[in-house]
């Protein structure tokens, strides 16, 4: 008795999904999916994004209460917290270049609860950008500046201060264009459209290719058999693209690597 009720959900489920209403809301749904795709792909063309990553991991030079007997200064002012390192990358993830004109308000690394002794610009993607750190009169906050940054152009800056080491790191600023700093958190993680369009491809195919091909059985089991699964293959493909998309950054480590070692002139808050 259970078979017969399970061919004939099976057969039930396939008749769904491939009668011509279901193609319908499929091609619908496809010819959306397909001009999204095609405008956020010009629209991430031309656009600016400045991103950050901070990097989780801390140096820590002096631990605040596990040493006795050693006292550390900093100009000649004794440094009574934690002494700890951080890098932070930023660069432009956008189509776009971001010129100095485009600054609207000077972008700037901020480090909460923490006073900065020195930071330094170590890597740099070209040297053309001129990417460097200005002087501010907040002990906790590093203005950067640049000539220009084209796609992936940007670099590494390594922050000495006097803080806790789990203390919060951000870069704050506006772009033309831009009124948030992106940072590179799971959440604010840009996805391609390659899924969406490849999935809308195969749906426009079938239903154009049901329209010229007079000669198809819609109600024969190969028929049903076919589109359904070639449903769940292209869904699952989809599927397993945004998965691994979100374990990727917004910029490859090999990109990191290609930027140019480059040490800048120590400066430093305050």
């Amino acid at each position: 008795m259970g078979t017969p009720t399970n061919s004939g959900t099976k057969r039930s489920l396939l008749s769904v999904f491939s009668s011509p209403p279901a193609v319908a809301i499929l091609a619908l749904i496809s010819v959306f999916s397909l001009g999204f795709a095609i405008w956020e792909h010009f629209h991430n063309i031309r656009e600016r994004c400045l991103t950050y990553y901070v990097d989780p991991a801390r140096a820590i030079f002096v631990y605040a209460g596990l040493v006795s007997d050693l006292s550390v200064s900093y100009k000649n002012q004794l440094v009574k917290g934690s002494v700890c390192g951080a890098q932070i990358r930023i660069w432009n993830s956008g189509r776009q270049p971001i010129e100095s004109g485009n600054v609207l308000s000077q972008p700037r690394i901020v480090i909460q609860g923490a006073r900065v002794l020195e930071v330094k610009v170590v890597q740099i993607s070209r040297p053309v950008t001129e990417l460097s750190t200005l002087k501010s009169d907040k002990t906790n906050i590093i203005p950067i500046a640049w000539r220009t940054l084209e796609h992936n152009d940007g670099g590494i800056f390594q922050v000495i201060y006097e803080g806790p080491d789990d203390a919060a790191i951000s870069v704050e600023g506006i772009i033309r264009e831009q009124p948030k700093i992106t940072s590179t958190d799971v959440k604010l993680r840009k996805y391609s459209t390659f899924p969406t369009t490849v999935f809308g491809v195969y749906t426009v195919f079938l239903i154009v290719s049901s329209f010229f091909i007079r000669k198809i059985d819609y109600n024969s089991k190969i028929f049903q058999e076919g589109v359904f699964w070639f449903t769940v293959f292209f869904a699952a493909v989809c599927l397993c693209i945004f998965a691994f998309q979100l374990m990727q950054p917004l910029i490859s480590d090999d990109t990191f690597n290609s930027w140019r070692p480059y040490i800048s002139e120590a400066s430093s808050s305050g």
